[in-house]
């Protein structure tokens, strides 16, 4: 089992900002309940490549983060290898429990909207996981269900 604890830090604010560089996203926490970050690039001892940021709501979902400048491709790639591996730690069922994932960029992206979405089809099927491509600024509203 892979011991998160060292890299993580609850917190119940309202507002959930990670930031890295030019790229920002937001989760929205209204009801200020607890939430987990965890810092998973240079922290977490997985093999490969690893997306920046994970984070646990209180609902137990999960929600991987991958900021970037303009690099989506590779941002997707960092995020895939990082549900592979933590996933499965955190959950049994891993592959029956949604998942979300968010690769933020502040520039231009380089790839097309076909390819995004060859991947989010991708990661739908094979993690049951919503992949979001998203500018820099980009909000989520924390629920419960």
């Amino acid at each position: 089992m892979l011991d998160l604890s060292s890299w993580t830090t609850e917190s119940q604010d309202s507002t959930i900002v990670f930031r890295q560089a030019q790229s920002r996203i937001t989760f929205l926490n209204p009801k200020k309940r607890k939430v987990r970050k965890i810092a998973v690039d240079g922290h977490v001892p997985i093999k490969g490549k690893r997306c920046d940021y994970l984070l646990i709501d209180f609902a137990q979902k999960e929600h991987y983060i991958e900021l970037k400048g303009s690099r989506v491709e590779h941002g997707i790639e960092q995020i895939e290898s990082t549900v592979q591996q933590v996933s499965p730690c955190l959950n049994a069922n891993w592959k029956k429990r949604r998942k979300y994932a968010y690769v933020v960029y502040s520039g231009k992206s380089v790839k097309s909207k076909s390819y995004e979405r060859k991947y989010a089809v991708k990661f739908k099927q094979d993690y049951n996981t919503l992949l979001r491509v998203c500018r820099s600024g980009h909000e989520v509203l924390l629920q419960d269900s």
